[in-house]
C-alpha cells in the first residue's frame, strides 16, 4: 500500500533534526526512507510522469511544495537557494520549537498530564552518578534525563563535560572557543552514531546522552565536513571511549561500519 503524504510528516521532521535541526528539501527526500518502512508501490515511479523518481519522493515532495499545514506548522523556512536567473532551486527548513515539542512527545509520555514524564520502553538512560547529579542541581538545569527537550539534554551533556571538547581531553589538549553570553565556553553537541542511522537501531533510540558528545567547534566541523581521514582519526579516539557504554545500552556496532555513516 503506498503511504500518503501525512504519513511522511513525522520521517520528514526527524530527518530535519538528525542534521542539528536544519537542511534542505533535498535532504528531505534522500534521507526520508530512512525513518519510515516503504512499500514496493511507494518506491514505484508514477507511470503517467516522464520522470522515473520514485512515488515516495514525488509524494515528499508535494508534501512540502503544497504547502501543507499538518507539516508547515512544525518547520520555518530559513533561506530559498536560486539559480541563476533567480528561480528558487532550493528550500532550507528548520525545525521550530513545535516542532521539536512534536518530536519530544512522540518519545515521552506524560504520567500527571503537566511535567512529569516517563521514558517509553525503547529507550535507555544512563545512571547519573550522585557527583553529576550535584552538579546539575546546583546549575538548576532541573531533570534534564527525564525530560527530553532540546535545550535540556543538550545543555546538561555540556554541564557534564564542564564545557569541554572530550576529543580534546582524551588526547590531552586543549581545545579552546569563544565565550557565550553566559559566560561559558561555546561548545557543541554531537550524536556519536548519527541520527539518520536510527531505522539501523530500532527499537533502540540513539537520540540519548551516552550517544551525544560534547565537542569544540572544529572538532565537530571536522566530523560533518572534514575529509575522511580526519574524521577517522577523531572517532577512533572517540569510538574506544563511548562503545562500552552503548554495548551496555544494548546499542553494538564496529568501527568500520560507524564510518560508513561518515562517509
Amino acid at each position: 500500500m503506498q503511504h500518503k503524504q501525512n504519513d511522511f510528516i513525522v520521517p520528514a521532521l526527524r530527518v530535519i533534526l538528525s542534521h542539528d535541526g536544519q537542511c534542505g528539501t533535498k535532504t528531505i527526500k534522500d534521507e526520508v526512507h530512512l525513518f519510515i518502512e516503504l512499500s514496493e508501490e511507494d518506491r514505484r515511479p508514477y507511470e503517467s510522469r516522464r520522470k522515473s523518481e520514485p512515488r515516495y519522493r514525488q509524494t515528499v515532495g508535494n508534501l512540502i511544495s503544497h504547502q501543507k499545514r499538518e507539516l508547515l506548522q512544525y518547520i520555518d523556512i530559513v533561506e530559498v537557494l536560486r539559480d541563476m536567473s533567480g528561480r528558487a532551486v532550493e528550500h532550507i527548513w528548520k525545525l521550530n520549537q513545535k516542532g521539536y515539542e512534536y518530536l519530544t512527545s512522540l518519545d515521552y509520555i506524560v504520567t500527571d498530564g503537566v511535567d512529569n514524564m516517563i521514558v517509553e520502553t525503547d529507550v535507555n538512560l544512563p545512571i547519573i552518578s550522585p557527583l553529576d547529579q550535584k552538579k546539575l542541581d546546583a546549575l538548576d538545569v532541573g531533570k534534564p534525563y527525564a525530560r527530553r527537550t532540546e535545550a535540556g539534554i543538550k545543555e546538561s551533556i555540556l554541564i557534564l563535560s564542564e564545557y569541554k571538547c572530550r576529543y580534546a581531553k582524551l588526547i590531552g589538549e586543549m581545545h579552546t572557543s569563544f565565550l557565550t553570553d553566559k559566560n561559558k565556553p561555546y561548545m557543541e553537541v554531537h550524536h556519536f552514531i548519527p541520527l539518520k542511522a536510527s531505522c539501523d537501531f530500532f527499537p533502540r533510540n540513539l537520540d540519548r546522552p551516552s550517544n551525544m558528545i560534547c565537542l569544540c567547534p572544529t572538532c565537530h566541523d571536522i566530523l560533518h565536513h572534514g575529509s575522511r581521514e580526519e574524521k577517522e582519526k577523531i572517532l577512533r579516539v572517540l569510538y574506544e571511549d563511548v562503545i562500552d557504554m552503548l554495548n551496555a545500552e544494548e546499542i553494538y556496532i564496529s568501527f568500520s561500519a560507524l564510518m560508513k555513516y561518515y562517509d
